[in-house]
């Protein structure tokens, strides 16, 4: 009986937290990290969309793990008006893993349907943020992270800032989870 109240508790932290995915659906993808990340980006966006993918994501840019990795994706959203910082910070309190840019590249590549649904699906673990280096007048920090978004034959690849720029309700963010 305890168990079993534990579970509703932690069922109703996460729904007052607003992170449960807006569909029951999980997506399995195994992702071979060993192709490297510009083969994984280009068969995500196919070779008539290479010029839509920016030139700063790269493999000096964006690390990739090593090997072959099955995994259970998710979609999860964002709240309307969070940041991508504010967001990491809530799924990962609510036991969510964020997946990077190579999970991302896989994800579009096996369902462009699925991403075409939303303005934007975004990777924001921490091996997929990258900070530009500052200067000039403005010394701002500039975190970016991987974006992608589809429209008819159209693939994009895109970087998002991660602490200041605000996502609305139709983007998403690439999840998986271990504590289901």
């Amino acid at each position: 009986m305890r168990i079993l109240s534990r579970r509703f508790l932690c069922l109703g932290l996460v729904l007052s937290l607003g992170v449960l995915a807006d569909t029951d659906k999980v997506f399995p993808t195994v992702i071979d990290y060993d192709v490297g990340l510009t083969k994984l980006i280009e068969g995500a966006v196919g070779s008539s969309n290479l010029r839509y993918v920016n030139s700063n994501i790269s493999p000096v840019r964006f690390e990739l793990r090593e090997g072959v990795r099955a995994v259970n994706l998710e979609l999860v959203p964002f709240l309307d008006g969070e940041t991508s910082e504010q967001a990491a910070k809530r799924l990962t309190d609510a036991g969510y893993t964020l997946e990077g840019v190579g999970e991302l590249a896989q994800f579009l590549a096996d369902n462009p349907t699925e991403v075409a649904k939303y303005a934007t699906v975004v990777a924001l673990n921490k091996m997929s943020r990258w900070e530009r280096p500052s200067g000039g007048i403005f010394a701002l920090r500039n975190v970016f992270v991987p974006c992608v978004c589809v429209d008819g034959a159209y693939r994009g690849f895109q970087l998002s800032y991660f602490s200041n720029q605000t996502h609305g309700s139709n983007s998403r963010i690439l999840v998986s989870r271990s504590w289901v």
